[in-house]
C-alpha cells in the first residue's frame, strides 16, 4: 500500500486477478490461474517493483515444500525453535520464516516492519528468538546500534543475505553474537528460493565479499557465458539454477518466461539468474555481481536504468546514469549522476521530491552528482568507468570535544550523508537521508553526546538546526523532550509557545521565532511519541498536556503568549482556554490563518456557500498560482479539490482522511505518517471549541485558500469574550511563515506581545 498508486495500478494489470476485492465489491478483472497440486501455484511476489514493468514470480506449492523441508534438514529446524518474522509479507524472503515455523511447530514472532531497527537486538532477545533471518543491511544497524544487554543468548543461527556480506559484517557479527551463534551467508532470488549458502566458522577468516558458499540440495549450479557454453574452471560467468524445485515462469508473460527458463528433457528447468560468480577450487562459489542493470540496496531488487529514466522524466534534465556505490560504512546506495539541460538548473530538493512521486523510497538515490555532460564510450553509450566519484565531505577541523551540539551533529551528518553542501535548516530526507540513515544519526548522537533519542526524533526534527535544540533540550533541562523545544533562548519579554500543527513538528516557525531574539524566548510544544503512532488523539488531551508544559516553564502568575498555525492554531486556542481556566497563568492566544470549526452558533456552510465562497476566491488564487506555478502540486491539488466539490455537491460526509494532494502537493505519503496525518485531522474534525474569556489575536493571510468564508473573523468572535484583533498578514496559507514572509508575521508578534507586556488587551 505504500507504493505510488501508478506501481499498484502496473502491479495489478500485470497480475489480472480473476477478482479484485475492494470499496466497491468484487470486480471480474482476469482469468483464473491452476492453484492445486504440487505443480499448481501457491504464490506470486513481484519483482523489480521501481521499473513501472512488475515481474510477478509465480511459485507452485513443491517450490516452497522442498526449499522449507530443505531448510529444516540443514538448520535443524524442530519445535522449540522460535523465528523471527522482520519483512514485509510481500518480500519472498518472508515464506522462509513464516513457514520454516509454523511447518515445525515453532513459535514464529512478527515484529513490524515499519520499526525503527534500534531496538532490534533487544527485541530478539526479549523474544528468546533462536533463528534469526535478516538483510545485511539489518544486520550492520543491529551490530551498530546500542544495547541494553550483551548478546542474545538463544540465538543459535542468524541467516544474512539480500546484500554481499563483508569480512567487517562478520566481525562486528561476532562481536556482538559470540561464538555461540552460527552466521549463514544465503543466496537467493524470488524466482529459485535459496540456491547456495555459506556457514562463517566461528574463528576462521574469512574473504571479503564472504563466498556464497556451496549449493543447496535439490539445486544444481554451473556457470555460463553470454552465449549460454559452460565456463572453464576458475572461469567467472552467469549463475544458472537447475532444479525441479524453482518458480514455474512469470505470471501472464510468456516472453519473459521463455528468455529466462529452459524445460530440460529430465524434467527440470534451468533459470538464468542474472548473477555473475565463480568456482574456487573447492567447489565453492563467490558472488560477483549482477550481469545487467540489477541493483540490490538494503534487499531491496531495484533496476538501475529505470531509476535513471525516473530521473530523466524531470523536464530540466537531459540525460543520467545511476550506479551503486558505498557510503563510508560499507552500506550499499545509489548514486545518480545528472546532466541537465543546457542553461537549465535542477535544484537537488526539486528533483528528490519529483521521483518521490515515481519510484519506491528505497529506489530514490542517496547521492546526486550533476555533470555538464556525461562521459561516453566508443558506441556512444555512457562509460560509466569515467563517472567521478562522489565528492566526500569537506574535510575540515576536527570538532573538539567541547565543540557545540551543532558542530558535533553537523560532522554526524557529513559522516552518514557522505556531503558537506548542506545548511542548519535543510532536511535528513531531502538530503538523501533514509531510515537506516537515520538510526546511524541516533547511535551517534548517543555515543558521542550521550543523549538517547526516541526512533521517531529523525522525523520530528528534520533539520539540523532543530535537532541540535532538540539535544541540548535534553541534555540541559534533563528531561525526554516530548512536551517542548526551545527555538531562541534568552530575553526579558514575556515568552513566547510555538505549537506544533498536522505535521507534528515547530519547524516551520523557525525563521518567525529567530527574529524574536533577544527580547522573548520562544519555545516549540510538540506532540509526544505516543501520539505519532496513528494513535486516535483529541485535541482536549493534547492542550492538556502542553499546558502542563507551560506551567512547568513559566510561574505561577506569569504571561504567555501561544502562537499556532493552521490546526496548530485551534490547539494553541485550547491549551490558552484550559490555562485561563485554572487562573494560574495568564494566556494570550495567536492564531495564524485558521477558522474556528465547529464553532457553537455558527451555522454551518451549505454545499452552495461553500460552491459560491470557491468562486469568489478563485480569481486570487489563480493569479498566485500562476506567479508560483509548479505544475505537479497544481495538478495533483486541482484534482483533490475536484474531488472534495463532488463530495460536497453529493451531500456526502466530509472525507475522515486527510488527502495528501490538498494538503501537502503528493500523491502519496509513506503509510506511518499518512495515519499520523489520519488521526491529526480527525482530531481536529471533532472538536468543538468551548468559550474562552479573554482576547484573541487572528492573523490572516492575504490571498484566501480556495474554501474561505466571507467572515473576517473566521468564527472565532462566537468563542472569544474580549473580542478578536484581525490582522493581515502577506502570502497565503502555505507559505505565510517562510523566509520571505516571517519577518512581518514577526513584526505582528512584537506589536502584540508590546501591547500585552503592558497590560493592554
Amino acid at each position: 500500500p505504500s507504493l505510488p498508486q501508478a506501481q499498484i495500478a502496473a502491479v495489478l494489470e500485470a497480475v489480472a486477478p480473476l477478482t479484485l476485492l475492494g470499496d466497491a465489491g468484487p470486480v471480474s478483472r482476469g482469468r483464473a490461474v491452476y492453484t492445486d497440486g504440487p505443480a499448481g501455484i501457491a504464490a506470486m511476489y513481484t519483482t523489480s517493483g521501481s521499473t513501472g514493468e512488475p515481474k510477478i514470480v509465480a511459485l507452485p506449492h513443491r517450490a516452497i515444500l522442498f526449499d522449507i523441508g530443505r531448510q529444516t534438514n540443514d538448520l535443524c529446524l524442530g519445535p522449540d525453535d522460535r523465528f523471527d518474522s522482520l519483512f514485509s509479507s510481500a518480500f519472498s524472503a518472508s515464506l522462509a520464516t513464516i513457514f520454516g515455523a509454523l511447518l515445525n511447530g515453532a513459535e514464529l514472532h512478527h515484529r513490524d516492519p515499519r520499526h525503527q531497527l534500534t531496538d532490534l537486538h533487544d527485541w530478539l532477545a526479549d523474544r528468546c528468538i533462536t533463528i534469526s533471518t535478516m538483510t545485511v543491511s539489518m544486520l550492520r544497524h543491529v551490530c551498530m546500534a546500542k544495547r541494553t544487554r550483551p548478546g542474545c543468548p538463544g540465538l543459535r543461527l542468524l541467516s544474512a543475505s539480500g546484500e554481499a556480506l563483508k569480512a567487517r559484517d562478520v566481525e562486528a557479527f561476532r562481536s556482538v553474537f559470540g561464538p555461540s551463534c552460527v552466521l549463514q551467508n544465503a543466496m537467493a532470488s524470488t524466482e529459485t528460493r535459496t540456491y547456495a549458502q555459506y556457514f562463517v566458522r566461528a574463528s576462521e577468516a574469512v574473504e571479503s565479499p564472504v563466498p556464497i558458499g556451496w549449493p543447496v540440495a535439490g539445486k544444481i549450479v554451473t556457470l555460463v557465458d553470454e552465449s549460454g557454453a559452460p565456463v572453464p574452471q576458475g572461469g567467472e560467468g552467469e549463475i544458472v539454477v537447475r532444479s525441479r524445485y524453482i518458480a514455474l515462469g512469470y505470471a501472464n508473460d510468456a516472453r519473459r518466461t521463455a528468455e529466462k527458463f529452459e524445460p530440460q528433457p529430465d524434467g527440470t528447468v534451468e533459470y538464468r539468474t542474472g548473477d555473475r560468480g565463480r568456482f574456487r577450487a573447492d567447489g565453492c562459489l563467490v558472488f560477483l555481481g549482477r550481469t545487467d542493470s540489477q541493483a540490490k540496496i538494503r534487499g531491496h531488487r531495484i533496476e538501475l536504468g529505470a531509476v535513471a529514466q525516473a530521473i530523466e522524466a524531470h523536464p530540466a534534465v537531459r540525460n543520467s546514469a545511476v550506479v551503486k556505490g558505498e557510503d563510508a560504512a560499507g552500506n550499499d546506495r545509489l548514486v545518480a549522476y545528472v546532466a541537465p539541460v543546457e542553461g537549465a538548473a535542477v535544484p537537488e530538493t526539486s528533483l528528490r521530491e519529483f521521483l518521490r512521486e515515481r519510484l519506491p523510497a528505497y529506489a530514490v538515490p542517496s547521492s546526486f552528482v550533476f555533470l555538464p555532460e556525461l562521459p561516453l564510450n566508443a558506441n556512444f553509450k555512457v562509460d560509466l568507468r569515467r563517472l567521478p566519484a562522489p565528492p566526500a565531505p569537506a574535510a575540515g577541523p576536527a570538532v573538539p570535544p567541547s565543540g557545540s551540539t551543532l558542530d558535533v551533529l553537523r560532522e554526524i551528518w557529513k559522516e552518514v550523508l557522505q556531503r558537506s553542501d548542506f545548511t542548519d535548516r535543510d532536511r535528513f530526507e531531502e538530503l538523501g537521508g533514509d531510515s537506516l540513515g537515520a538510526v546511524r544519526v541516533l547511535v551517534a548522537i548517543g555515543e558521542r553526546l550521550g543523549c538517547n533519542l526516541p526512533a521517531d526524533y529523525i522525523r520530528r526534527y528534520p533539520s539540523l538546526r532543530e535537532l541540535a535544540d532538540c539535544v541540548d533540550h535534553v541534555s540541559k533541562e534533563g528531561h525526554r523532550p516530548d512536551a517542548s523545544v526551545v527555538l531562541q533562548p534568552g530575553g526579558d519579554g514575556c515568552p513566547f509557545f510555538f505549537v506544533a500543527g498536522m505535521s507534528g513538528s515547530v519547524g516551520d516557525y523557525h525563521s518567525v521565532a529567530a527574529g524574536l531574539a533577544g527580547q522573548h524566548p520562544a519555545y516549540g510544544l510538540i506532540p509526544a511519541s505516543t501520539d505519532l503512532q496513528g494513535t486516535p488523539v483529541s485535541v482536549e488531551s493534547m492542550a492538556a498536556r502542553y499546558a502542563a508544559e507551560v506551567r512547568r516553564i513559566v510561574p505561577a502568575g506569569g504571561r504567555v503568549i501561544l502562537v499556532g498555525y493552521s490546526f496548530g492554531g485551534t490547539i494553541a486556542f485550547e491549551v490558552a482556554r484550559q490555562l485561563r481556566t485554572t487562573g494560574d497563568i495568564d494566556p494570550l492566544p495567536v492564531v495564524i490563518d485558521m477558522p474556528a470549526l465547529n464553532a457553537p452558533g455558527h451555522s454551518r456552510r451549505s454545499a452552495r456557500r461553500k460552491m459560491l465562497d470557491a468562486l469568489r476566491n478563485l480569481p486570487a488564487r489563480a493569479a498566485y498560482e500562476a506567479s508560483h506555478f509548479d505544475s505537479r502540486k497544481f495538478l495533483l491539488r486541482a484534482r483533490g479539490n475536484l474531488d472534495r466539490i463532488r463530495r460536497a455537491l453529493r451531500g456526502r460526509p466530509a472525507a475522515a482522511e486527510l488527502d495528501p494532494r490538498i494538503y501537502c502537493g503528493q500523491q502519496a505519503l509513506p503509510e506511518a505518517w499518512q495515519a499520523f496525518l489520519n488521526a491529526m485531522y480527525r482530531a481536529m474534525l471533532a472538536y468543538v471549541p468551548a468559550r474562552y474569556e479573554g482576547a484573541m489575536l487572528l492573523l490572516r493571510t492575504q490571498v484566501p485558500t480556495l474554501w474561505r468564508t466571507t467572515d473576517p473573523q473566521m468564527s472565532w468572535q462566537n468563542l472569544v469574550a474580549g473580542g478578536v484583533d484581525v490582522r493581515p498578514i502577506p502570502g497565503v496559507h502555505g507559505d505565510c511563515l517562510s523566509e520571505a514572509y516571517a519577518s512581518e508575521v514577526t513584526r505582528a508578534l512584537r506589536d502584540c506581545a508590546a501591547r500585552f507586556d503592558a497590560g493592554k488587551s
